[in-house]
C-alpha cells in the first residue's frame, strides 16, 4: 500500500510540477483540479434515450440491378458507407469442374461436371459441421471421462458420409466398420441419441448398451468391432436385396486396414460371381489404428483390389476425398452410371480421404 502512495504521489507531482515531500497525496490532489475538470455530465433525458425499433430495409425490386447498392453521406463528422444487396443476386446453381479420377477395368469414368444447387450446398454444409461439431464435443467428453471405452471419431472424413449419403437413397442399405458417428446420423439418429449411446445412457441408439461401434438406424446395419466383418455382411445385404428384387443396392464401407483381409476376398468373389448390388467403398485415412498404408499392405491401390470387380480412386490429394460434391457425384453415377449396381454390377471406390484427427482406441 505505501509503494502504491509513493507511486501515486510521485505521478501526481509530475503532473502539477510540485514537490512531494511537502505536500501529501491529497493536498496534490486539490491541487490537480486546477487541470482536470471532475464534474460529471448531466443525466440526458429518459424518453430521448430510449432504443427505437429499426428502420425496415428498403424493398429492392427483383429487377434491380446486380451491382450492389452504395449511398455514402458525408454530413456527419465521419462518412458513412452503407451496401445492401438483394437475395435475387445468389446463384440458384453452379456448375463444377471435377478432377479425373483413376480407373480400374473401366474404360468410360463418371462426368468430371457436377452440378450443385443452394439448397444442396447448404444442405451438404450443414451436415459435415453437424458430424464435425459433435465429433469434436465426443472428443471433449472423452478427455473429460464422461465417455468410456472406446470412442473413433470420424472428423476430418465428414466429406464421404454426406456424400456417400447424398448420392444413395434413403430406402437403400449401408453398413460400415466401427468408426460409425456420421453415418449414424446421415440415416436419420438424432446427435441427442448418439452423444447419449456415447455416455451409456438409456437414452442412447441402442439404449447405452452399444457405445462408439454398435449403433443402428433403419436401413443402416452399424458399427462393426470386429476388422473387416462387416464386408461379408454388406454382400449379404446386397444378395436379400437381389433375392427379393426390390431395386435397392447396399453400401458396404471398410478401411485400410481391413483391406488385406481375407475375408473381404471372399465377399468380392461371391459379389462378382452373383452380380450382386453392392458397392464397396475403401475409406483410406492411410492409417489402420496406428500403422501407416505403406508399411502395412505391399500395394496401396485399394481400388485394384477387387481384380475381377471395377473400380474407381478418388483422392483427397485432389480435395475429392475432402469434398462432398465429389463423393456426391461420383457416388450417384456409380449408382446408375456406367456401373449400373441397381441392376446387378458392382464396383469397389477407394476414396482416399484426410486423416482423422483424433481417436481413441
Amino acid at each position: 500500500m505505501q509503494n502504491m502512495l509513493t507511486l501515486l504521489s510521485n505521478a501526481l507531482c509530475r503532473i502539477t510540477g510540485r514537490t512531494a515531500g511537502a505536500q501529501t497525496v491529497s493536498e496534490l490532489l486539490i491541487g490537480l483540479s486546477e487541470y482536470v475538470s471532475l464534474t460529471s455530465p448531466a443525466a440526458p433525458d429518459l424518453a430521448q434515450t430510449q432504443r427505437l425499433p429499426p428502420k425496415p430495409p428498403p424493398v429492392v425490386s427483383a429487377r434491380a440491378s446486380a451491382a450492389p447498392l452504395v449511398s455514402t453521406s458525408l454530413a456527419a463528422p465521419a462518412a458513412r458507407i452503407t451496401a445492401s444487396c438483394s437475395f435475387a443476386d445468389f446463384t440458384p446453381q453452379v456448375t463444377f469442374d471435377i478432377k479425373k479420377c483413376d480407373l480400374y477395368r473401366l474404360e468410360d469414368g463418371p462426368s468430371m461436371k457436377a452440378e450443385l444447387t443452394r439448397e444442396q450446398g447448404l444442405q451438404y454444409y450443414r451436415t459435415m459441421q453437424t458430424v464435425r461439431r459433435m465429433e469434436l464435443k465426443a472428443d471433449q467428453l472423452y478427455k473429460q471421462k464422461i465417455i468410456r471405452g472406446f470412442c473413433h471419431l470420424y472428423d476430418g472424413q465428414e466429406a464421404c458420409a454426406a456424400g456417400v449419403e447424398a448420392a444413395i437413397n434413403r430406402s437403400d442399405h449401408l453398413i460400415t466398420a466401427y468408426r460409425a458417428h456420421a453415418y449414424t446420423y446421415t440415416r436419420g439418429v438424432s446427435v441427442k441419441e448418439i452423444l447419449c449411446e456415447l455416455m451409456g445412457r438409456r437414452g442412447g441408439v441402442s439404449k447405452g448398451k452399444g457405445g462408439s461401434m454398435h449403433m443402428y438406424a433403419p436401413h443402416f446395419y452399424g458399427g462393426n468391432g470386429i476388422v473387416g466383418a462387416q464386408v461379408p455382411l454388406g454382400a449379404g445385404i446386397a444378395l436379400a436385396c437381389q433375392y427379393q428384387g426390390n431395386n435397392q443396392l447396399c453400401v458396404t464401407l471398410y478401411g485400410d486396414g481391413a483391406a488385406n483381409q481375407g475375408q473381404l476376398f471372399e465377399a468380392f468373389n461371391m459379389a462378382a460371381l452373383w452380380k450382386l448390388p453392392c458397392i464397396f467403398i475403401c475409406e483410406n485415412n492411410q492409417y489402420s489404428m496406428g500403422t501407416s498404408a505403406e508399411r502395412a499392405s505391399a500395394s496401396t491401390d485399394y481400388y485394384k483390389r477387387g481384380d475381377y470387380i471395377p473400380g474407381i480412386r478418388l483422392s483427397a490429394s485432389d480435395t475429392g476425398g475432402r469434398d462432398g460434391r465429389s463423393v456426391r457425384e461420383r457416388g450417384s453415377q456409380v449408382c446408375s452410371g456406367p456401373l449400373p449396381s441397381r441392376e446387378g454390377s458392382n464396383c469397389d471406390g477407394a476414396p482416399d480421404l484426410s486423416l482423422p484427427w483424433t481417436q481413441h482406441e
